[in-house]
């Protein structure tokens, strides 16, 4: 019964993304992801931002554990790259300066994936199959317990 409970719990957690839509080259990007069925601060999870370059595979732009504030980048966006959280609101931000062409493209919220905690300790921030997303990803990984 435990385990049907927590399976049904998992299903309940959403991500809802929300941004401008589109920016031009040399803007800042701003994207916030509200998290519905968990609170943000729970130890139990990593909060991520991920990326679909055109013609490429996802990309992993930054991480945030909201339970002791560590922060993780992408070492080619470190310097152009800002992540938060909003306790209050249950939801954390991407801010994204001076983007380049080649970074206007898709953006997902995510968060790490419990099976992944479990037999990994926290993912290594260069992947991304351990993490389930709020958009329509192809990869089967990121959809399986999502």
């Amino acid at each position: 019964m435990k385990s049907l409970l927590f399976l049904f719990s998992l299903l309940l957690v959403q991500l809802v993304e929300s941004g401008p839509g589109t920016v031009k080259p040399r803007q800042t990007l701003i994207l916030t992801c509200s998290v519905l069925g968990v609170s943000i601060t729970s130890s139990s999870y990593t909060w991520n931002w991920i990326r679909q370059l055109p013609g490429k595979g996802l990309e992993w732009v930054a991480s945030i554990y909201p339970y002791d504030g560590r922060k993780w980048f992408a070492l080619s966006l470190q310097n152009q790259v800002t992540i938060s959280l909003d306790s209050f609101k249950n939801q954390f931000s991407l801010q994204l300066a001076s983007l380049t062409g080649a970074e206007t493209t898709m953006y997902y919220c995510a968060r790490e994936a419990e099976n992944c905690r479990a037999e990994q300790g926290l993912i290594q921030k260069e992947e991304v199959d351990c993490l389930e997303s709020s958009g329509p990803l192809t990869l089967k990984s990121l959809l399986e317990a999502g």
